[in-house]
């Protein structure tokens, strides 16, 4: 809660480990946080969802560092 760094968090609903309210619950500590929840996902959300979240991560590292990896 101290330092709140900018953060991504991907999810989903069908994760057993860490379902939508956890991730949801960061927002509490990290409000400034983006929240990308995927209404088919599961907990190996990259395995599933690649084609989804990279484009998300790539934005958020080209906003918050200057630079998009590829």
């Amino acid at each position: 809660r101290t330092h709140r760094p900018p953060a991504p968090i991907l999810g989903g609903p069908r994760d057993g480990y860490m379902p939508a309210e956890a991730a949801r619950a960061y927002l509490r500590d990290v409000p400034h946080a983006e929240l990308h929840l995927f209404d088919d996902a599961g907990h190996w959300l990259l395995e599933t969802h690649l084609d989804r979240a990279a484009p998300l991560i790539r934005d958020f590292l080209a906003r918050t560092l200057g630079f998009a990896p590829r």
